[in-house]
């Protein structure tokens, strides 16, 4: 019997040390980057997210016209930044909310999309990036953002928050 309760005891002490890894588990290289890890998400092609109380606001209300082919597609997304190209926008602000094609960078937070007309984007991706939204999986993602005020040709659309909320299929 004490030769039993002796090996319990070893076992006991030993187990820790034998079930304890010496490094982690990961395989070695760096932990990616803010920037890393929301250009992965931003690769693709978003559309209007049109959940109740999202879609694509402008002045705190929903923005007037059809968003229903609105497509915005990042491509060549990395920590550096990327491009991005704008279809569907509504008739009703075609001249000065997005150009049809650009340049982006992340600011140095990676909580900003800086796009190549000086217009800062406030970036929300939730921590949960994947959501079931009706029948499909998506990633989902918010740009807020300011028009600058740059004379008559966006009068009445510059100076006001747009909040663009968008989904993309997984």
């Amino acid at each position: 019997m004490k030769r039993v309760l002796n090996l319990f005891m070893v076992l006991v002490f030993v187990s820790p040390l034998v079930f304890t890894s010496c490094g982690g588990d990961d395989d070695g290289g760096p932990e990616q980057t803010k920037a890393e890890k929301n250009a992965l998400v931003l690769n693709g092609t978003w559309t209007e997210d049109t959940r109740a109380n999202l879609g694509i606001k402008f002045n705190n209300g929903d923005a007037e016209g059809d968003w229903s082919g609105f497509r915005l597609t990042f491509s060549n997304a990395t920590k550096d930044g990327g491009k991005y190209a704008v279809t569907g926008i509504s008739d009703r602000y075609e001249s000065g909310i997005w150009k049809a094609t650009g340049t982006w960078k992340f600011d140095d937070n990676a909580v900003n999309i800086v796009r190549d007309d000086g217009v800062s984007m406030a970036l929300t991706i939730p921590e949960t990036t994947v959501e079931l939204v009706g029948d499909e999986i998506v990633h989902t993602l918010t740009l807020v953002f300011t028009i600058p005020d740059s004379g008559s040709r966006l009068s009445g659309i510059s100076g006001e928050e747009w909040i663009f909320h968008l989904k993309r299929p997984i």
